[in-house]
């Protein structure tokens, strides 16, 4: 028994020389999902690590954080008068700008005091995690559904299908899209520090997520280092990445490219689809053997007088399955419903009756999320002190304004302290509660307000948008020439920022910034060689 301690510790030392072991269990526990978790992981690091020399004189990490912490304490002065609730909302929105100082604090910190190599071996460590409990994750729902390929199982009222990588939540528990984004981070970060077989993984783990926004960004990307990248190597990897995704989408999982079609076509009103419909989809076979088992649920197939008809051939071939997880199909259809019920009743308690109150022409002609972005000018632009300072903190489009609504949609909150601002309920809320009431397929990126500009400009006006992009963009911006797949992760992770409000969520950000320190300490070492 003490062999075998005396073998694990020295093999814990070993990993510890080559590795930052305490940042691989801070990148752990601020990356998940829990909030407990996150709050756990900024005390572990700093009781193990107690700096708080941020060297804002020294333009060591953004300034960005500080300022906003300095605006919503201006802004608060201003919405002092919006009552006791409202003061609770504040100072979790206050906690969450301070959280994310003290954060990326660390990230610097560890690249300083424990070296580069330690640092990304420790990044190398939490994505290998990170791909291995994705895999658990596709295996446990093989294992539910007896399917091997979960991307076209219909049953259990269309629980998987398209919607399977929204199960791939990683070793994070968090969204997919997380997944998606990190994944696609590590994707770059590993490809150019030559750890291709890392690269890889974290393609595979984007790709199996079938995030469609997540897909089209990194096709953009693949293109940009097909052109623009001298390596012949990179070019040949990433020729690679475009077939295996290309194959992916076709074979593995056409359901997301139906939907990705039927998407293109209402967005820009075509009149046909820009990819001729296929039956390797089996979204309309099933839709067809379904409707066809709802009109006939007792009578035998035998019925059908022409054995010819398409809907006789299909249904006689997966009668079994369908009738298999017909009592499933209506377990898990009876919870969307009851769930649609919920936002039905919050719908009409706050804006009235859905078929008088709806304007469904307005909400059918754009995606939510232009239709959100024009909210969000038209609001702006109706008084000056709108556009200097928003509506404040949590008062028009956050994560917390939506917690804070109680409409559980982006987590709970406690009842006594439900608020809601009527700039947040008139715009926004409402937005988003129109598409709730619409059927799953609606719930997608591109029809909710989600978006950290939405964020900046709606609830901090055009001084929290220019803080934005003088103190956090620029300070990576500025050392843009010299750096090497920072030249991806920063106009990357732009493009994300439209798709969430990613600076409440402790997670996405956290990753592109400690890879975006690296790059830049590279590139400072790489100067100061060349300098001697």
């Amino acid at each position: 028994m003490t062999s075998l301690f005396s073998t694990l510790k020295n093999k814990f030392l070993t990993l510890n020389k080559s590795s930052d072991l305490i940042f691989l269990v801070f990148l752990l526990l601020i990356l998940h999902v829990s909030l407990a978790v996150k709050l756990m992981g900024i005390v572990f690091i700093y009781f193990f690590r107690r700096d708080f020399k941020f060297g804002f004189k020294n333009k060591r990490i953004p300034f960005f954080y500080l300022l906003m912490l300095g605006l919503l304490l201006l802004q608060y002065a201003f919405n002092a008068q919006r009552g006791f609730n409202y003061a609770v909302l504040a100072g979790l929105c206050f906690a969450y700008w301070g959280a994310s100082l003290l954060v990326t604090h660390q990230l610097k910190y560890a690249i300083e005091t424990q070296g580069i190599k330690k640092v990304e071996n420790a990044l190398a460590y939490f994505f290998v995690f990170n791909a291995v409990f994705t895999l658990i994750n596709i295996l446990r729902i093989i294992y539910e559904i007896h399917s091997i390929n979960p991307y076209v199982y219909v049953g259990q009222n269309f629980k998987y299908f398209a919607s399977t990588g929204d199960h791939l939540r990683g070793i994070t528990m968090d969204l997919s899209t997380v997944n998606n984004i990190i994944n696609s981070f590590g994707l770059f970060f590993f490809l150019y520090i030559r750890r291709y077989f890392l690269s890889g993984l974290c393609f595979l783990v984007a790709m199996f997520t079938t995030s469609n926004v997540g897909n089209f960004i990194l096709m953009f990307f693949f293109i940009y280092i097909l052109i623009v990248d001298r390596s012949r190597f990179n070019k040949s990897i990433v020729l690679c990445y475009i077939s295996f995704l290309v194959v992916f989408v076709i074979k593995i999982s056409p359901s997301n490219l139906n939907y990705l079609n039927n998407k293109v076509q209402s967005v820009f009103h075509l009149e046909k689809k820009i990819i001729t419909r296929h039956w390797e989809d089996n979204t309309e076979k099933d839709q067809m053997i379904s409707k066809y088992l709802g009109r006939n649920n007792k009578a035998p197939f035998e019925n059908f007088e022409d054995k010819r008809m398409i809907g006789y051939i299909m249904a006689e071939t997966e009668k079994a399955d369908q009738v298999k997880s017909h009592k499933e199909d209506s377990v898990y259809m009876n919870l969307e419903n009851e769930s649609r019920y919920k936002f039905v009743r919050f719908y009409n308690q706050h804006y009235g009756d859905t078929l008088v109150s709806l304007d469904k022409a307005y909400y059918d002609k754009y995606p939510g999320k232009y239709l959100s972005f024009l909210e969000t000018f038209a609001y702006v632009k109706k008084r000056p002190r709108n556009l200097m300072m928003g509506a404040g903190a949590g008062n028009f489009s956050s994560k917390l304004a939506f917690k804070a609504s109680n409409v559980n949609i982006l987590g709970k909150y406690v009842g006594k302290l439900t608020y809601i601002a009527p700039e947040f309920e008139a715009n926004h809320l409402k937005l988003t509660m129109v598409y709730y009431l619409k059927s799953v397929s609606e719930h997608s990126v591109i029809n909710f307000p989600n978006s950290v500009f939405n964020q900046l400009l709606g609830e901090y006006g055009l001084i929290g948008l220019l803080l934005f992009f003088v103190f956090y963009v620029w300070f990576f911006l500025k050392k843009f020439k010299t750096l090497s797949y920072g030249r991806i992760l920063l106009p990357m992770c732009l493009l994300f920022l439209l798709t969430d409000y990613w600076f409440e969520s402790l997670s996405m950000v956290i990753v592109f910034e400690v890879m975006m320190y690296i790059d830049m300490a590279k590139s400072e070492l790489a100067l100061k060689e060349e300098a001697k």
